[in-house]
C-alpha cells in the first residue's frame, strides 16, 4: 500500500494470516497453501509479475527462539523466491 501498488496475489499456509490479509487487501486473490505448492503462472493468471514481495519466516531462526530452526524445510524458504523469479 505504501508503494501505491495493489496486491494481486497472496499465499500463506496460515488461514489466520490469509484472513487478515484479505481484510487489508480485499481485491487480491488469496491462496491458503504452502509457498512451495502451486504454480505461479496459474496463480497469476499467466500475467507477468511486476513486483514480487516475499517475507521469509523468522519464527524458526530468530534470537527469540534460540536461533535454531525447528523444521529443516524452513531453511529453504529463501530459495523459493529465486525459484519463482526464474
Amino acid at each position: 500500500m505504501g508503494l501505491g501498488r495493489a496486491v494481486n496475489v497472496a499465499k500463506n499456509h496460515s488461514p489466520q494470516a490469509i484472513s487478515m490479509h484479505t481484510v487489508n487487501h480485499p481485491g487480491a486473490q488469496h491462496f491458503t497453501t504452502e509457498v512451495f505448492d502451486g504454480d505461479p503462472d496459474t496463480e497469476c493468471g499467466g500475467k507477468a509479475v511486476g513486483w514480487f514481495h516475499m517475507s521469509p519466516d523468522c519464527t524458526h531462526h530468530s534470537q527469540a527462539v534460540g536461533g535454531q530452526p525447528r523444521k529443516r524445510e524452513i531453511r529453504n524458504l529463501s530459495w523459493i523466491g529465486l525459484k519463482r523469479a526464474a
